[in-house]
């Protein structure tokens, strides 16, 4: 009997020894896998969160290009419609002026003609007086000789009568050169209209492009409108959910320091209004889920529109500096609620850890005791077959590369939670109940 129970006991302590290193095992195990579920959604959120940052900023560049180029488009539509409208009045200006000179050149050539008229009348007429002074020559000579005078004189008529067409002529070719600097004149102006007119042709085509350059923008800038809407909404829903979550980490908070003092009213009660909390807003999830693909589907169509209709401009325009500043305060939210999630996270793994060291320490109490061991074990049994299931369930999950959504998180803390609270029930209660004497 003795050497039967000496080898039972020898047994039994290798089987303690052996049941002592597999939980160690499967607690580096737990451990190494809780702490990549934890980082998991905080993860996932980060992600989330650069992406919808990136996605505003490229929203925002997006605005701010749009803006600038209508703003330049409209100054240069204003400016052309000025020089199409000084290039129309001058044109008018000069299309009198013309119609003036024409009026001019045509007086001026009635004039010429006049005169030509009138230097061939007087032409003639010279030729006749010339006629006549030849034949009255002799008659001079002989009224000299007979008056003894020198006061008449043939030549002097007749220098007078050259001195006459001599004033004519250099009449008419003044004429003549009036006439050709004024014709030179109206070809200058001429061209110069002409000139003016293909300037104002040109003006106008490129007033036309600029209209259709402004018809192809209205509906970017509709787009930009919406995308602003879409905007002010998901912030609006992230401000709300992270109301929510600050909400749900106050009362686990609150949760986890009642189950750290052992309280058991206090804990069950802030673990049913987290259940509350975590029912009803599904709807909102589900929106904000469906806005940010939108958004996400909106930056990249917007890509290639950022490309053809502007270059890179620096200056924030006034639409775009709300949903940015949104952004940033809900960044600075989210990074307040991560750290008290993180700490909380801490705080119930470090509580996990102890009471894992006690249930420990307390098998190895048990194990000097057949009966007290055998009902720690039956007691154990459940709690290591929830973390095993626990554990295999992490697996798969990391294994399908599917992330763990918020209320499925919170469903396995308050369950862990739950059963935590549960054995140091238990245990209390065993540290209560009298050991058995043998006999």
């Amino acid at each position: 009997d003795l050497q039967l129970a000496a080898k039972l006991g020898k047994s039994l302590l290798e089987r303690n020894k052996e049941l002592e290193c597999s939980l160690q095992q499967l607690y580096i195990t737990n451990q190494d896998h809780v702490l990549e579920i934890e980082e998991s959604p905080v993860q996932h959120l980060t992600r989330q969160l650069e992406l919808l940052r990136e996605n505003g900023e490229r929203h925002a560049q997006v605005y701010e290009h749009l803006d600038v180029a209508s703003r330049d488009l409209e100054l240069a539509n204003r400016r052309l419609l000025l020089e199409g409208r000084n290039s129309q009045q001058r044109i008018a200006g000069l299309s009198e002026h013309v119609e003036g000179l024409q009026a001019q050149v045509v007086e001026l050539q009635k004039q010429l003609e006049e005169l030509r008229r009138s230097g061939e009348a007087s032409a003639r007429r010279e030729k006749r007086e010339r006629r006549r002074t030849v034949h009255g020559v002799p008659v001079l000579h002989d009224i000299r000789r007979y008056l003894g005078t020198d006061r008449v004189s043939a030549d002097i008529l007749v220098s007078g009568q050259d001195g006459g067409a001599d004033q004519r002529e250099s009449e008419v070719q003044c004429l003549q050169r009036s006439v050709k600097s004024l014709s030179a004149s109206l070809a200058r102006e001429r061209e110069r209209c002409g000139n003016l007119d293909l300037e104002l042709a040109l003006a106008l085509a490129e007033n036309s492009d600029m209209d259709q350059r402004l018809a192809d923008l209205e509906p970017w800038l509709e787009r930009t409108q919406e995308l602003e809407k879409e905007l002010l909404e998901m912030s609006r829903i992230r401000l709300s959910e992270g109301e929510r979550l600050q909400r749900l980490l106050a009362t686990a908070e609150l949760a986890a320091e009642s189950l750290l003092n052992g309280d058991r009213g206090v804990g069950d009660m802030d673990i049913a209004k987290l259940q509350s909390l975590l029912g009803h807003p599904e709807a909102d999830t589900g929106s904000s889920a469906g806005s940010c693909r939108e958004l996400g589907d909106s930056c990249d169509g917007d890509k290639t529109a950022a490309h053809h209709t502007h270059g890179s401009v620096e200056e924030p325009g006034p639409t775009a500096r709300g949903p940015v500043s949104i952004l940033s305060e809900v960044s600075e939210q989210y990074a307040a609620l991560q750290a008290r999630y993180e700490d909380l996270l801490v705080r119930m793994h470090d509580r996990s850890v102890n009471l894992q060291h006690r249930a420990v320490q307390t098998g190895r109490a048990a194990s000097s005791d057949g009966s007290r061991s055998a009902g720690g074990g039956a007691r154990g049994e459940p709690g290591e077959r929830m973390a095993v299931a626990m554990v295999a369930q992490y697996v798969q999950r990391a294994e399908r590369g599917e992330q763990p959504e918020y209320k499925a998180l919170f469903q396995e803390i308050f369950m862990h939670i739950r059963k935590t609270r549960e054995d140091i029930c238990a245990a209390k209660a065993l540290r209560g109940t009298p050991r058995p004497q043998h006999s």
